[in-house]
């Protein structure tokens, strides 16, 4: 019999979906699952089938591939817009000009919050600085 790959080794080496894993067909074999006996059947492919699926179905594979990295691709764009968002120096005078910054890029609205929430924030300490009488015992507000 031809070797074996777990489902989790078709997915990751060979880059299958769930839904081309199903299309596979029915596993080659039922095994004990090594991360607990309460957990369901590993399922085991043989290799030379999966490697026949593969070839059959390259062009598929490959666009499914090409979609994934566009994707890591874009959540690292958005994790450095976030960064930005967070470290920009936000203030009501500048504030539409960072909106206007934000405009038709990829996790915009998730920037858009976190400014928000950042100019809230400024907008509460000066107002709570305001109502103490300044800050480091002012008479007037800190500018």
């Amino acid at each position: 019999m031809s070797q074996l790959i777990y489902t989790s080794t078709a997915r990751n080496l060979f880059g299958l979906t769930p839904n081309m894993i199903h299309r596979l067909g029915d596993p080659d074999k039922l095994a004990a699952n090594p991360h607990g006996y309460s957990a369901s059947p590993a399922r085991l492919y043989r290799l030379d089938r999966v490697e026949e699926f593969v070839a059959q179905h390259r062009g598929e594979i490959e666009k499914v591939a090409t979609r994934r990295a566009a994707r890591w691709q874009c959540q690292w764009y958005i994790e450095g817009l976030l960064g930005w968002a967070q470290s920009a120096p936000v203030s009501p005078s500048n504030y539409c000009d960072l909106l206007r910054q934000l405009k038709k890029k990829p996790g915009s609205s998730l920037a858009y919050l976190v400014l928000r929430d950042r100019l809230a924030s400024a907008a509460e300490v000066a107002h709570n600085r305001a109502q103490t009488g300044g800050c480091h015992g002012q008479s007037s507000p800190c500018s």
